[in-house]
């Protein structure tokens, strides 16, 4: 009985502290489930779109990313449309422009910069083709001039033109004089258009009109076209042919003014400095005392 009594207690004993542990193992579970912070669907939210901040660089699962695409690539679609019909109205235009004819008639109505404009396609095309007479040319000249249309690469295909023609001698006085006020009055020098011109008209300056010669060394000379000093000379003095009374009898002009472009050999006209200035002056006997210009000296020019 005793020992019944001992086990009784014993066991008695023991439950409690059963009880206490299981109670203190309770309260840890809940100080730990207590610490555990819950999150949200707003927190999920914000690491899911920190997330997706950088998710375009490296793919297109991101749905707002997704919709943003496929409207740009719808706006890409309808400007490509939108260029391709502009595209499209620009060649109509430009093959209507380069449809206008262009006839010496045509040009010479242009007196506005507006009007050169519609023919400017028109005439490049057809100059790119050799498709024009001089005449034409020429009044295209005359056209740019009056309209004070500067176009470097219309020009350009102009010159080419201009130059193909002086070397065929396929330009006379009145087309060059044309093709030179294009340059003047543009201030569109061209030294190889100035220089074919020299080379055409060097022997035949004679047949050029004593007014148009004056206004091809005025115009050359405000273009700075010093290349050809021969034909400078003799478009302010032209030569004379042998038969000529003053040939080589008549004192040189230029080369009185110590700069003449020939040789005493070349040139038509003499370089003893004893030659008279004209055949005129050696009907009197006592002509060089008409030359007072010539024979006074400075003292006696300006003290009497």
């Amino acid at each position: 009985e005793e020992e019944m009594r001992v086990k009784a207690s014993s066991s008695s004993l023991s439950e409690p502290g059963k009880a206490a542990n299981a109670d203190a193992a309770s309260a840890d579970v809940a100080a730990s489930a207590a610490s555990v912070v819950p999150t949200g669907p707003k927190e999920k939210s914000k690491k899911t779109k920190k997330a997706k901040e950088f998710a375009w660089m490296d793919s297109d699962d991101d749905d707002d990313g997704g919709e943003g695409d496929s409207g740009e690539e719808d706006s890409n679609k309808d400007a490509a449309k939108e260029g391709g019909k502009g595209k499209a109205d620009d060649a109509e235009k430009g093959s209507d422009s380069e449809s206008v004819p262009v006839t010496e008639e045509a040009l010479n109505e242009v007196h506005t910069f507006g009007r050169m404009m519609l023919l400017s396609d028109s005439l490049r095309a057809k100059l790119r083709g050799h498709q024009l007479t001089p005449p034409v040319v020429a009044a295209a000249c005359r056209a740019l001039s009056r309209a004070k249309f500067f176009d470097r690469e219309l020009l350009d295909e102009l010159y080419k033109v201009v130059r193909k023609l002086l070397k065929d001698g396929r330009l006379d006085a009145r087309q060059t004089n044309d093709v030179l006020q294009c340059q003047a009055t543009l201030n569109a020098y061209d030294a190889e258009v100035c220089g074919s011109i020299a080379r055409h008209f060097v022997d035949k300056v004679s047949e050029v009109e004593a007014g148009m010669r004056n206004e091809w060394m005025e115009m050359l000379r405000f273009l700075e076209h010093h290349s050809d000093p021969v034909f400078l000379q003799f478009l302010e003095v032209p030569p004379v042919p042998p038969v000529h009374p003053n040939y080589k009898k008549v004192r040189c002009r230029h080369h009185a003014r110590g700069s003449c472009a020939l040789s005493s050999s070349s040139c038509t006209f003499s370089h003893d400095p004893r030659a008279p200035h004209s055949l005129s002056d050696t009907t009197n006997e006592d002509w060089w005392k008409l030359k007072a210009s010539v024979m006074m000296t400075q003292n006696q020019k300006y003290m009497g």
